[in-house]
């Protein structure tokens, strides 16, 4: 088998299954079988239906293993072989497996992790029970890592996997900071000028939702919801392209947004003026808002902007002028700044603002993953503008998104009333949520499994 696979590169692939999958089988054909299934954040493993409730779910048709959550997750077997799952968070955490050896490495969202982190894992891919040692990975495509250049061989000019090249073994070794591809070990050796035993073969299997028949068939929605994501999701998590990456002007195009007459608008059953907050006057910060709307069919409509560079005692007085014009029945949603400035900051505006609902999020996840949501939607032709003169300033805005070196003010304000109206939307609304679904949920899995499952039996090329 090849030293290391790469499996997935698109979403609803069955990554996370097959990864658990491949270790049950090694631990179930090996006695005295360490096996580890590691990502980035240990505490994402933990969560309602992933990976360790998908685990404990399969071992239920294997009486001879059994799940032990405490004092950390793991599964042991009657062989004396082993599953531990685990973080590496940092660099800095490899220490914490050092001296550790592991038959069976399987890194989840491998994407998330450096390739120091990766080749240390490697170095702990040993064992002493005579079976044969491997590191499998899995992710969705990300230009931005490592992992670009090692499934490039693998890829069209357009960044696509080439279906004929799954698979195929190739060759690579580390030479003073370089990495040395080939088509076999000799002639890396060669290139490398290495012993040809420090060459490391490495495989890549590219698979998409519709190489999942179990998930095609138990949840039909989900290849639509693949195809309702932003272009750049679309591009990365359903058709696996690896080169596509978050630019101005593929969140919002102009074209996506009806521009209507005030009176087209429908009966809105939610309102919300969503605000991005600057504290200089004249410098190159601005303050804006959004007011948005939401009908009984999930459709939005921006009614209003502003976008101003006041101080900040005037843009207090513009929020209290503008929740006053709106109204008791419009929500005021702030970004809440991490740390005690912010706590003090929101206990300010709820007191200018008082008698009226205000409501706040941390902002803890970059402002490009927020927008994400209201790009779908964007693109599906949900989101209506009320003509008025400021149109052209928000579209110009919203194409420039996410811009290079200004703050995108007036995409994070509507953003902020996006998320507010969307946040307790009926579970039928045809906004595509931008977070992949877990892909091992509810999966029926048999002992059979193990011998009929194609993605383990192409993982032992």
């Amino acid at each position: 088998p090849a030293d290391i696979c790469l499996y997935g590169g698109a979403a609803g692939s069955g990554k996370s299954y097959a990864l658990l999958l491949d270790a049950l089988a090694q631990c179930i054909n090996y006695p005295s079988h360490m096996a580890g299934i590691v990502r980035r954040e240990a505490t994402m493993m933990d969560k309602p239906g992933a990976v360790v409730d998908t685990c404990a779910g399969m071992i239920r048709f294997i009486p001879e293993a059994r799940m032990v959550k405490s004092p950390r997750p793991c599964v042991t077997f009657d062989n004396n072989s082993k599953i531990l799952f685990f973080g590496m968070k940092n660099e800095a955490d490899v220490d914490s497996i050092h001296g550790a050896q592991m038959n069976y490495i399987g890194v989840d969202e491998a994407t998330q992790m450096t390739k120091r982190q990766i080749m240390y894992l490697l170095s702990r891919n040993r064992g002493l029970n005579g079976a044969p040692c491997m590191l499998r990975m899995t992710c969705n495509p990300d230009p931005e890592s490592f992992l670009r250049e090692w499934v490039d061989w693998y890829l069209d000019p357009e960044g696509f996997p080439i279906k004929a090249k799954s698979g195929i073994l190739r060759y690579f070794a580390q030479s003073k900071g370089e990495t040395i591809w080939g088509n076999n070990r000799d002639e890396v050796a060669k290139k490398a000028n290495l012993d040809p035993h420090l060459v490391l073969s490495f495989s890549f299997i590219p698979a998409d939702i519709t190489d999942n028949v179990d998930l095609m068939r138990r949840d039909k929605g989900y290849l639509a919801s693949l195809e309702g994501q932003s272009e750049v999701d679309r591009m990365r998590l359903r058709y696996g392209n690896w080169n596509i990456k978050e630019t101005a002007g593929q969140y919002f195009k102009p074209h996506y947004f009806k521009i209507i007459d005030r009176k087209e608008m429908p009966e809105l059953i939610a309102v919300t003026r969503g605000w991005d907050l600057a504290s200089s006057e004249g410098s190159g910060d601005h303050t804006a808002s959004i007011k948005m709307g939401r009908d009984a069919h999930n459709n939005f409509y921006i009614m209003d902007m502003d976008f101003v560079q006041y101080s900040p005692f005037k843009v207090d007085e513009l929020m209290m002028a503008r929740a006053k014009e709106d109204g008791n029945e419009c929500v005021v949603r702030v970004p809440q700044d991490p740390g005690q400035a912010g706590r003090a900051q929101m206990a300010h505006i709820r007191r200018n603002l008082v008698g009226y609902v205000v409501r706040s999020r941390a902002m803890t996840t970059a402002k490009e993953s927020r927008a994400r949501p209201m790009s779908s939607a964007a693109e599906q032709g949900l989101i209506h503008i009320i003509r008025a003169p400021w149109n052209e300033t928000f579209l110009a805005h919203a194409e420039a998104f996410p811009p290079v070196f200004n703050s995108p003010d007036i995409i994070d304000a509507a953003v902020e009333a996006f998320e507010e109206l969307t946040t307790n939307v009926d579970t039928e609304s045809n906004i595509a949520d931008a977070a992949p679904i877990s892909l091992g949920d509810n999966n029926t899995f048999h002992r059979s499994d193990f011998f009929t499952f194609g993605g383990v039996d192409n993982w032992q090329r």
